[in-house]
């Protein structure tokens, strides 16, 4: 039967136990707090005064800011097929044109426009500090912001100024070079059309005069139908080579151009998936001219190939084409758009060609089969189709050369100031007021951490909740601090103490709760254990032989603890004749046992300490004067040794019908509780409870329990029946005094 712990008389409110609960939290909380005051004090004061210590030490730093809007897109953009050529109208959002800005050879170069001796004043550096500026858009704008820090008023708005000025001259030269470059290379792409043109058409004029051709057979323009869909196919195939591959040609160059990598390099080697990819595109384009000449452009078949060249398209673009084989230098954050934009057109451009060489292929098959017909149809068909798709791509060059050349003169940086820093009147830190604030909310959780932290490192058992919760094992008893009555020694004894004291109540306590856990039969044997020396065990098996005996039984307290035995000073007796003495026959049970001052308690005093004290409790000689103690009394007390580290007490709790376990409050660490309920049970001994000793007098609500026993702690007035009010000790003869006991065994 396990004793089921009775409400706490001081915080039961009306509410229920579970207000009961809640304070109990609380008082946790609090406990924690109160323990650990002087941890949580000098973190908070240590952590306050470092604050203090570095807002002094801090120089005045004043922010200076302007703004610049950038734009999205290049002016001149068509949405043709040569639109992205060179990167020529190419989307760029503003966060590109933040890591542009921000790029260290930007920034360095803005501030060398000052001084030398600015920039000593500014800032105590010739090269800028990472502190000095911050670059950063305007959250959902196209706003980018250009904060500037320096020891100067004045310096940090010529700083700030000058890096958008840096920025936006720069970019109005980079768009006036990409349009020159893209202008001509269009040029030259369409001198070399022309020329093929007049070729073919010359050509074409000859073939017609030689063989007098005006109108090429009906049938075989029949059956060329075909061809001249796969040749224009593969006209818009090489329009987009053509684009793509000028668009990597200029992207490549402007990686060059501005130094993709700062002070770093690396080896690259192109990727497997990437080879992977390219060659199933190849296989779709192939197979798509294939299945154009049997399906119509809407039939599933074409459409299911379409759907997985489109599918393996866009998976190319997110590929990586080329892996770092080796690298010993770090990317520029700056460009990571470029870069991307360069992949783009990169899988573009193997995408276009990977479609012409598929055409090309097809028209190649699809030439053997029109060989079957008239040789003058086919040929006139051919010379016709190639002017026309000369024609087609001439025109195009040439409106894209005119746009390029307006472009190229019309060039304007991407971005306008919107503002213009001004020097500030207030520096920007140390900010004081705010520095102190933070410092006295970190300070406290600095502080409430090292004391949190400090009390989880603790572990010992400061609560008697935190001993029930470790152990599982219900609390009989809390033994408060007491004080001796003798001031010569430290030992305190029930009937000493006032009747209605805390210590003399906690054992009758002790006394009925150890009776109710055994309703259905007697306890003739009980142990009493503690983890470790010092928590009171001597103290709890003495006082609790006198309880027992002032209830009218025939206790008899025999010390077991053959080591260092402690109950013949605790009973005032002598040690020479005892309990090895009885067990090696060196005398009988009658001549061993002594008498106490206390009517019906009897003490065998441990005797002569023998060399092996576990194999000489394990005997079958001891386990005889055991039993026969059981026979001749009432019930029989062993003062047991502490169990942690000692086997005694495995070998003393099979003699007993129980074993009471002792926890000194403050005292006992949470892992010596467990390794003796552990000890025990590995036995199959049967634990009684717990006796939870040195509740101290401050122990916020603990001692309280005692004194709801007493209805006062400090008991009745000499000459009254009434409790002393507002709680005032009045010393009665024989009252307690120093020093403090509830301790050591």
């Amino acid at each position: 039967m396990k004793l089921t712990r009775q409400p706490d008389p001081i915080v039961e409110t009306s509410a229920g136990r579970s207000s009961g609960l809640e304070d109990i939290d609380i008082r946790k909380y609090i406990l924690t707090l109160r323990r650990r005051w002087m941890i949580i004090t000098v973190s908070a004061a240590l952590v306050m005064a470092l604050v203090i210590a570095v807002t002094l030490a801090q120089k005045k730093v004043y922010l200076a800011g302007s703004k610049l809007i950038v734009s999205g897109k290049s002016q001149m953009g068509t949405g043709s097929v040569l639109d992205d050529l060179f990167g020529v109208g190419m989307t760029s959002n503003a966060a590109t044109k933040v890591e542009i800005i921000s790029s260290y050879d930007l920034i360095t170069r803005a501030f060398n426009t000052m001084t030398e001796e600015d920039r000593v004043r500014g800032w105590g550096s010739l090269m800028p500090p990472g502190w000095s500026f911050e670059i950063r858009t305007q959250k959902d704008t196209q706003v980018v912001l250009v904060d500037a820090r320096s020891y100067r008023p004045e310096l940090a708005a010529a700083f700030s100024n000058a890096i958008v000025e840096m920025y936006l001259k720069e970019d109005l030269a980079r768009n006036s070079e990409k349009a020159s470059k893209g202008r001509q290379y269009v040029e030259i792409e369409l001198a070399d059309s022309q020329t093929q043109l007049a070729q073919a058409t010359l050509k074409l004029a000859d073939f017609q005069q030689k063989n007098r051709v005006l109108d090429p057979l009906t049938q075989a323009t029949i059956l060329t139908q075909g061809s001249m869909k796969l040749k224009q196919d593969l006209l818009e195939a090489k329009a987009d080579d053509y684009s793509s591959g000028g668009k990597v040609a200029l992207l490549q160059s402007e990686l060059k151009k501005t130094a993709p990598e700062v002070n770093f390099g690396q080896t690259l080697a192109e990727s497997g998936e990437y080879q992977q990819v390219t060659k199933q595109i190849g296989e779709l384009q192939a197979e798509l001219a294939a299945k154009s000449q049997t399906f119509t452009p809407e039939s599933p078949e074409i459409q299911a190939v379409q759907d997985q060249l489109k599918e393996a398209r866009n998976r190319l673009k997110s590929v990586t084409r080329m892996q770092v084989a080796s690298s010993t230098k770090q990317r520029n954050p700056a460009l990571n758009e470029l870069v991307g934009a360069f992949s783009a057109a990169k899988a573009d451009a193997v995408v276009a060609e990977a479609r012409v060489n598929a055409l090309d292929a097809q028209i190649d098959e699809m030439g053997r089969d029109v060989e079957k017909f008239p040789d003058v149809a086919r040929q006139f068909a051919n010379l016709q189709q190639k002017v026309e798709v000369l024609k087609q791509m001439v025109d195009l060059l040439s409106k894209r050369n005119f746009e390029l050349s307006i472009e190229e003169k019309t060039a304007m940086a991407d971005g306008i100031i919107a503002s213009r820093a001004a020097p500030p009147r207030l520096p920007a830190s140390p900010r004081v007021t705010l520095n102190l604030l933070v410092g006295l909310i970190l300070a406290l959780t600095v502080g409430l951490v090292a004391g949190v932290v400090a009390d989880m490192m603790d572990n010992k058992l400061h609560r008697p909740e935190d001993v029930e919760a470790a152990t599982g094992v219900t609390t009989l008893a809390m033994i408060p601090e007491a004080i001796s009555a003798n001031p010569d020694t430290e030992r305190l004894y029930l009937g000493e103490t006032d009747p209605s004291h805390a210590f003399t109540e906690s054992f009758r306590m002790l006394r009925n709760n150890i009776s109710f856990m055994a309703p259905d039969r007697v306890l003739k044997a009980i142990a009493v254990t503690s983890p470790s020396m010092g928590e009171g065990k001597s103290t709890t098996s003495a006082n609790l032989a006198i309880a027992l005996a002032m209830d009218g039984k025939r206790v008899l307290l025999i010390d077991v603890d053959l080591r260092r035995p402690s109950v013949h000073n605790w009973m005032k007796v002598s040690r020479e004749v005892g309990f090895t003495s009885v067990v090696r026959g060196m005398a009988s049970m009658e001549e061993a046992v002594q008498n106490t001052e206390w009517e019906g308690l009897y003490c065998l005093a441990a005797g002569p300490l023998p060399p092996d004290p576990t194999e000489f409790l394990n005997s079958a000689r001891s386990r005889e004067v055991i039993m026969e103690a059981r026979d001749k009394y009432d019930i029989v007390i062993l003062d047991a040794p502490p169990s942690v580290g000692l086997s005694d007490v495995q070998v003393i709790s099979t003699m007993a019908d129980g074993v009471l376990v002792v926890l000194g409050l403050d005292r006992t660490p949470k892992q010596l509780a467990l390794e003796t309920m552990r000890l025990l049970r590995q036995t199959g001994a049967t634990v009684l409870g717990l006796a939870v000793n040195r509740v101290p007098r401050s122990s916020h609500g603990y001692y309280g329990y005692y004194g709801y026993y007493g209805y006062y702690y400090y008991g009745y007035d000499e000459n009254s029946s009434n409790p002393q009010k507002n709680g005032k000790k009045k010393k009665k003869k024989g009252a307690v005094h120093t020093p403090k006991s509830g301790v050591g065994s």
